[in-house]
């Protein structure tokens, strides 16, 4: 997937979903949200928000990788996107 400043450019993810919607394999996207390549950015709050929409949308499962998530060298500890499900609703 592309990343910019933001992380993860979630409309190609919308792309990449709408051209698999209707076929009959699970559907499932790891994410790491501090680490998306060793180039790129944390995901914003934003962009965290609108993949969680995604994946209600395509009715996709989010695989969150978050070994990295608490060792931070500035900033606060981002939540998980299990605990932004409410705010992306």
């Amino acid at each position: 997937m592309p990343v910019d400043d933001e992380g993860i450019v979630t409309a190609a993810v919308r792309e990449r979903s709408r051209a698999r919607a209707g076929r009959a394999s699970l559907q499932a996207h790891l994410y790491d949200r501090e680490l998306p390549e060793p180039r790129g950015p944390s995901q914003s709050l934003r962009r965290r928000q609108e993949l969680i929409a995604l994946a209600h949308e395509y009715d996709t499962l989010i695989l969150e990788d978050d070994a990295y998530g608490e060792l931070r060298f500035e900033g606060e500890t981002r939540p998980p996107l299990y605990a932004l499900i409410g705010a992306a609703a």
